[in-house]
């Protein structure tokens, strides 16, 4: 997933729901700085978060472990604003999924 962030709007959109993602920076491979978009039906309120991923090789137990936290700056970056009628997801948004590989 890490390396095709391309890809997760069409799965999101598939079940549903609108989601945009914009790579904000790759700083490698590895590690990436994303900003999500995802549009909700009224009454409610769209959302949006800038999330810096990191993806850790656990290859010893087929593993990796892909971590991201919501941010408010990071280092030779501007953080774009949340658009009209979007709410910022707060910054202590933590995601973290450990993928077994085959």
């Amino acid at each position: 997933m890490i390396c095709e962030v391309q890809l997760v709007p069409q799965i999101v959109n598939g079940a549903g729901l609108k989601l945009e993602m914009i790579m904000l920076k790759e700083i490698s491979p590895v590690e990436k700085v994303v900003h999500f978009l995802i549009h909700l039906p009224w009454p409610f309120h769209s959302r949006d978060c800038v999330i810096h991923f990191q993806a850790f090789d656990m290859m010893e137990d087929k593993q990796i472990l892909i971590r991201g936290r919501s941010i408010e700056e990071f280092p030779g970056l501007v953080i774009p604003s949340p658009p009209n009628n979007t709410r910022r997801v707060g910054k202590l948004l933590l995601l973290e999924s450990l993928v077994t590989l085959a």
